[in-house]
């Protein structure tokens, strides 16, 4: 080469200053850099994808079927890592797992995921490195899930009940569970509308079934994995459920005698504070005055007699701040007076039927047909009461008799 076919201003005696062009061994030694460059790219690449690093959801509707059949199903919005990909004439197979599977999987509805846009990205699902880390990823799942399920027979996986009250017994028909208990769930399954639960206690025990899935029936802070749970109808679950119920009725029977005798308890107390205060109490639940001065009254009135109350007759009087009597601007007087219709019944006599007359022999009444004027009204008080009984019998309390059986 010649000085004037430099493009540039370079003097001959300059040019000759300069190296001799690349020999052999330099060709080689950047030839060889080049590969260890491009294998350590490569090596990059394999662990990059072998990482898992290549994340992806399933974004179709289908779902994506198991080449050998023995791995779950992956549905819509599972996220899987992608690891390999084989394009066969009818479908394409992908190489993937995530916490809960590990497989090749086969579709016929490509793409299954977003953002897959160039599969030679993604390694062979034949490749060594594929397949071993396949097994390896198999063999933690199928030790978590073991781990999880030895978990749940021992009765160590428990939720907390929201809708308790919507679980009904398959055995019997029953729904002892109630809101904010405590189960271990031992097994799940959905059969058509309907959800299957075993699970127990320390209560009840069995297998129950609701229209409502888990998410409903559980409270959110309840962390149970549904999809991993055993079948309700597990050999394993089965007699868990046959070895724990013996102790579980035991447990129940004794929780159930304790409610007895603790309902026992209160309808006695209840029974000898209705013969104490017989023949009835009275509470003056309340007493207003409108804008006008007319003058509302509630009153509550229990039972306390073995009969039936027919009528009950209030009659009282109205004091001012200072506590003299109020008079009644419209008509005069000092007296209020009403009557309330029965029928009352009367009060529990046994513990049998204490929790059908607790009720039954308690009236209310609010009498909100004026008939009292006052606007300077400040206190109110009965001054008789008088009850007529089914029977034909009367009985009027009034005075410092009367003042015994009213709350104010």
């Amino acid at each position: 080469m010649r000085a004037n076919d430099i493009p540039f201003d370079v003097t001959e005696k300059e040019l000759k200053k300069l190296p001799n062009a690349l020999d052999d061994k330099q060709r080689e030694f950047i030839q060889s850099r080049k590969q260890i460059i491009a294998k350590k790219i490569e090596q990059n690449r394999r662990e990059k994808i072998l990482s898992g690093a290549y994340k992806y959801i399933v974004s179709t509707g289908y779902s994506l079927n198991s080449a050998d059949g023995t791995q779950d199903k992956l549905q819509k919005g599972d996220t899987v890592s992608v690891i390999g990909y084989k394009k066969r004439n009818t479908d394409e197979q992908y190489a993937l797992f995530n916490d809960k599977v590990a497989g090749i999987y086969t579709t016929t509805n490509y793409p299954f995921t977003v953002m897959i846009k160039d599969m030679s990205a993604l390694l062979s699902i034949e490749d060594p490195d594929v397949q071993t880390l396949l097994e390896s990823k198999q063999k933690l799942i199928i030790q978590r899930k073991a781990q999880y399920r030895s978990k749940v027979l021992k009765g160590e996986i428990k939720g907390v009940l929201y809708k308790g009250d919507e679980l009904e017994s398959v055995e019997d028909g029953t729904r002892p569970l109630e809101n904010n208990d405590t189960v271990s769930v031992l097994g799940y399954s959905k059969l058509g509308l309907l959800h299957y639960f075993a699970l127990y206690s320390d209560a009840c025990i069995g297998v129950f079934r609701s229209t409502k899935n888990p998410s409903i029936l559980f409270k959110e802070e309840t962390d149970i994995d549904f999809e991993n749970l055993p079948s309700y109808d597990d050999p394993e679950v089965k007699y868990v459920l046959k070895e724990k119920k013996p102790e579980v009725d035991s447990v129940g029977a004794i929780r159930k005698a304790k409610l007895i005798k603790e309902y026992e308890d209160v309808a006695i107390s209840l029974i000898n504070e209705y013969k104490k205060n017989e023949p009835f109490i009275v509470e003056v639940a309340y007493w207003s005055a409108n804008s006008v001065g007319g003058i509302e009254v509630g009153l509550n009135i229990t039972n306390c007699s073995t009969n039936t109350i027919k009528y009950v007759t209030f009659q009282g009087y109205f004091n001012n701040a200072v506590g003299d009597k109020c008079y009644n601007e419209i008509g005069g007087g000092t007296v209020w007076k009403a009557k309330g219709v029965g029928p009352i019944g009367p009060r529990p006599s046994t513990i049998d039927n204490c929790t059908e007359r607790m009720y039954d022999c308690k009236g209310s009444y609010k009498f909100d047909n004026m008939k009292f004027y006052s606007r300077i009204a400040d206190t109110f008080h009965l001054s008789s009461v008088s009850v007529e009984y089914t029977n034909g019998k009367t009985i009027t309390l009034s005075g410092e008799r009367l003042q015994k059986h009213v709350k104010y």
